[in-house]
């Protein structure tokens, strides 16, 4: 979660006026601050090695803004930065930084006009911009030649040698680890970088001011809630519903020995009244897992039973819900949600967040555990037992 004042998070709680600043950067240098932004939204995504996608309509009364070369609102070198807040009861305005975006592509449409001296001039231009955050400088920045890295090398120097001079560098609150013995880089840095967070159980993204940062995948505390009531901000929640992943047996087997078969074992789920169990309506969908730590059926059974137990346990659930933007959460903050009919924990996959007032709700993508999910009785709003 990005850092922000009590006042900032209670103003959302009722009417409020939306503020958004977009200021132009080039090489470092300011070239125009507050943009007139006509709208937009910030996509951010955990699961992609660029977590953040900026889309955005910028009016240009002057026309000093199309691209140009360096100029204006170019892809050749020209960065976006987006903030987004709300003025406070009593005057002042609070903003958090979405993040620096490196600008893709443009699409200007520029109108013209005769001046008072009879010369054509620009009678303004609207502009549509698409960026990418500043990881999108690592994913360009192609490794020349396959390597690996140097001897003794950890995770975070690694990354930190494949980062440097690409995008700032912060500090790096994850525990540190040797690099995966036999890791090889190919072409792509931003792979590479992902692999190595990866093998610290973290993802590396560019934070809201622009900088490399990595952050534990693990869920939190939660640090918001999402309630159904007038003061909530919970506007609508859909769930989003797959067989991906859902099996309900696993077979777990050892290595053969010369002309002896494997030895093996199955374990199954036969929860009641689950609609996913073993030989229901839903079918029969086997995981497989081979250790060569398996040399009996013992062994085996007891490595089946394990791994069945654990995906019953860590069945996910996904939630789509549309809530009052809140500008200071991010993808793999937690948070809890709560429904006339549901109550959850969980984590934040993704953030769709509008610009503008006019641009309405915001869209979270939300992940949460089976076992932690309470259906209630929406009739009675008392407790209700776990999905």
């Amino acid at each position: 979660m990005i850092g922000h004042s009590g006042a900032f998070a209670a103003t959302l709680a009722a009417s409020h006026e939306v503020v958004t600043t977009a200021d132009l950067w080039y090489a470092g240098r300011l070239v125009a601050a507050g943009l007139p932004l006509v709208d937009g939204q910030v996509q951010q995504d955990a699961d992609d090695d660029i977590r953040a996608r900026l889309t955005c309509t910028i009016a240009c009364p002057t026309g000093e803004l199309v691209p140009d070369g360096a100029n204006g609102l170019t892809p050749f070198g020209g960065e976006l930065h987006i903030r987004r807040g709300v003025r406070i009861p009593g005057g002042a305005v609070e903003t958090v930084s979405l993040g620096w975006f490196r600008i893709q592509q443009t699409d200007a449409e520029e109108a013209y006009r005769r001046n008072r001296a009879g010369s054509w001039v620009s009678g303004g231009a609207s502009i549509e911009v698409e960026a990418l955050d500043r990881m999108s400088a690592v994913d360009d920045s192609r490794l020349l030649a396959a390597g690996k890295p140097p001897r003794g090398a950890t995770c975070l120097s690694e990354i930190r040698r494949l980062c440097r001079g690409l995008l700032p560098l912060s500090t790096f609150d994850v525990a540190d680890e040797a690099v995966p013995a036999g890791l090889v880089y190919e072409e792509s840095r931003l792979e590479a970088v992902a692999a190595l967070a990866d093998a610290l159980e973290a993802k590396a993204y560019a934070g809201p001011e622009g900088a490399l940062t990595l952050t534990p995948v693990a869920p939190t505390d939660p640090v918001w809630t999402f309630q159904g009531t007038a003061a909530g901000g919970l506007l609508a929640v859909s769930q989003v519903a797959s067989r991906d992943g859902a099996y309900n047996a696993v077979v777990a087997r050892g290595e053969a020995d010369g002309d002896k078969p494997a030895v093996q074992a199955v374990a199954y789920d036969v929860t009641p009244n689950s609609p996913t169990r073993w030989d229901g309506p839903y079918g029969r969908v086997p995981t497989f897992y081979s250790s060569p730590l398996i040399k009996s059926v013992k062994q085996a059974q007891r490595a089946a039973k394990t791994r069945m137990d654990s995906l019953i346990r860590g069945r996910e659930r996904l939630y789509r819900i549309e809530a009052v933007p809140v500008p200071f959460l991010e993808p793999l903050d937690s948070v809890t949600v709560s429904t006339p009919r549901l109550r959850f924990v969980g984590q934040l996959v993704s953030v769709d967040m509008p610009l503008t007032a006019e641009g309405g709700a915001a869209v979270y993508t939300v992940r949460a555990l089976e076992s932690g999910i309470t259906v209630l009785d929406p009739t009675e709003g008392g407790d209700g037992d776990a999905a």
